[in-house]
């Protein structure tokens, strides 16, 4: 889509590109995801104001941005909505931790997928009211009326899945995550391309460690490193990516019980890291064709394939002449089907 985006200032489709460049966390859509060994903030038992933000560039939706105990945010997807069916979901957990949500707030605006997104949300427990911030801008407050957050230890701060779950992702790129222990922002606001550390934050993620790095630390003084899971690492900001999957691909695709499998053409233009392009299946009963979006880091192509309400991720390691792997239903009627599938470079 890679739309430009007013009043933001990241890079890589969207803005201008931030004066000091930095790294970034690469997450495949599939399985990765980067955990702390414990709640952030709020900590478990507490029932105090805070704010929680990041930027984001999501290649698929749904997927999800951060969870916690307490809470989740995820950029969702509804095909009937207003902004193509794209918005951000804010989830608070009921306070008895019975998985049940006490507060499910969506708003379908702003943000967009193959670009880069501030994503803010703020709790006030004394006016009892979370505000969803979509690059800067400021939704209408949603009310609440718990008085207290889920008490558990045993979802501690994730980001870009849930502790311990593969089955809900995020596919794309997140940088500069951070935590505080107070309402940041009343009015709308420019946001900043780095976040900096003061008294009220609770955590911070620079992701800035060197490409390749799977352990991220917490600039905030506070401890809370991140340690990556099933491949989670750092890539560099906006580079040209080692390799080009420019053009056209052919190949086949077969579910994993062997019941289905059919033929997959996917065109595909690549810019920097990013990839976007078309996607024909046939044999499918869900996915005829639609359109693609992703990410290429080293060897690995992830992208995902959106039509209707269908929605499938690829995950891939990529040769001169081939691209195989494996695919994940998330969203349709063919919810949590999986697969292999395997392309060629085609001449057509």
């Amino acid at each position: 889509m890679a739309l430009s985006m007013s009043g933001c200032s990241r890079g890589d489709g969207g803005g201008t590109t931030p004066a000091v460049a930095d790294n970034e966390l690469f997450l495949d859509g599939l399985d990765d995801r980067a955990e702390a060994a414990a709640s952030v903030f709020p900590n478990p038992g507490q029932f105090k104001s805070f704010t929680f933000e990041a930027w984001i560039f999501p290649t698929v939706s749904p997927t999800y941005i951060a969870t916690t105990g307490a809470y989740f945010v995820a950029v969702d997807y509804l095909p009937d909505e207003e902004n193509s069916g794209i918005g951000v979901t804010v989830v608070i957990q009921e306070a008895t931790c019975s998985g049940y949500a006490s507060v499910d707030v969506s708003e379908f605006r702003d943000v967009k997928l193959s670009q880069w997104n501030h994503v803010a949300f703020m709790v006030d427990v004394s006016a009892k009211q979370l505000v969803i911030s979509i690059n800067g801008i400021l939704g209408s407050p949603h009310d609440f009326t718990q008085d207290a957050f889920c008490n558990t230890s045993s979802n501690p701060f994730t980001v870009g899945g849930f502790h311990g779950r593969s089955d809900f992702t995020f596919g794309g790129r997140i940088d500069e995550v951070r935590i505080s222990n107070s309402v940041r922002y009343t009015t709308d606001f420019s946001p900043s391309p780095t976040l900096g550390a003061d008294g009220n934050t609770k955590g911070l993620w620079h992701f800035d460690e060197p490409v390749g790095s799977t352990l991220f630390s917490d600039s905030s003084g506070n401890g809370y490193a991140l340690a990556g899971v099933n491949g989670a690492h750092i890539v560099e900001e906006g580079g040209q990516a080692a390799i080009d999957v420019t053009g056209a691909w052919k190949g086949t695709w077969a579910s994993s019980g062997g019941v289905y499998e059919g033929n997959l053409a996917v065109v595909l233009a690549q810019n920097g890291s990013s990839i976007t392009g078309t996607a024909s299946i046939t044999g499918s009963l869900c996915v005829g064709s639609g359109s693609v979006s992703g990410t290429v880091s080293g060897n690995n192509v992830a992208f995902g394939v959106v039509s209707g309400q269908d929605n499938i991720l690829f995950d891939a390691s990529y040769t001169s002449q081939s691209i195989s792997g494996y695919y994940l239903i998330i969203g349709g009627s063919c919810v949590g089907d999986t697969g292999t599938f395997s392309m060629s470079k085609s001449s057509e």
